[in-house]
């Protein structure tokens, strides 16, 4: 014959698992909750520091590639006109490349190849197998073309009034001395400031239909 549970065990059960519920619902749940939002809160508070962090160096970035992009005047010749300069001034790196793009190019900056003129000359020294596209090169100087070199779609400042001519010196001999050679150079859509060429009657005149709008 089975016996029969105690009334009293049962409420006893009862009010413990009551307890427990009421525990449960009321005190771990709740706490189990305040500190899921607080390390979301951590989280979300991490992630836009990050954001911020991100943010900030986007912006040194820009800063900084602007800063490369803006000539600094205190380095230019004292005869250079700082209001000729529109371009980016090469860097040294920039005028070791075969080609240059976008910049303010002094000539006589250029770095040079040591060379012997042709039959028993003298040696010189040459800018060799360059490209320079969309630059404006600044003088004083004097350029002779040899080799494959060519000028396309170019343009060139004289003074006021001068004739296109003016910035062409007829060579008399093989040799011509005080000049800078360009060998193998190829000069796409460029700005001369100060500066002039020199050669025979042919080369000149191929020089001169490089140019854009020759007087």
């Amino acid at each position: 014959m089975l016996k029969q549970a105690p009334v009293g065990s049962f409420c006893v059960l009862a009010v413990g698992a009551a307890l427990s519920w009421l525990v449960v619902t009321y005190g771990v749940i709740p706490y189990k909750n305040a500190v899921i939002e607080q390390k979301d809160s951590i989280i979300q508070s991490k992630d836009n520091t990050i954001t911020e962090k991100d943010k900030r160096i986007t912006e040194l970035d820009r800063q900084l590639e602007k800063a490369k992009d803006t000539p600094d005047l205190s380095k230019l010749p004292i005869w250079v006109d700082q209001t000729a300069i529109k371009r980016p001034l090469a860097t040294n790196e920039d005028l070791n490349q075969d080609r240059v793009i976008g910049k303010t190019v002094f000539v006589s900056h250029l770095p040079v190849k040591t060379t012997r003129l042709s039959g028993i000359g003298p040696m010189a020294y040459e800018v060799n197998g360059k490209t320079f596209q969309d630059c404006d090169l600044i003088g004083p100087a004097i350029i002779i073309l040899k080799g494959k070199s060519l000028v396309e779609h170019c343009e060139i400042q004289a003074p006021s009034g001068s004739r296109f001519e003016s910035v062409l010196l007829l060579t008399q001999d093989r040799y011509a001395f005080g000049v800078i050679p360009f060998n193998d150079c190829g000069m796409l859509n460029c700005n001369f400031i100060n500066v002039g060429f020199a050669g025979d009657a042919d080369g000149l005149e191929a020089i001169k239909k490089g140019f854009k709008s020759p007087d």
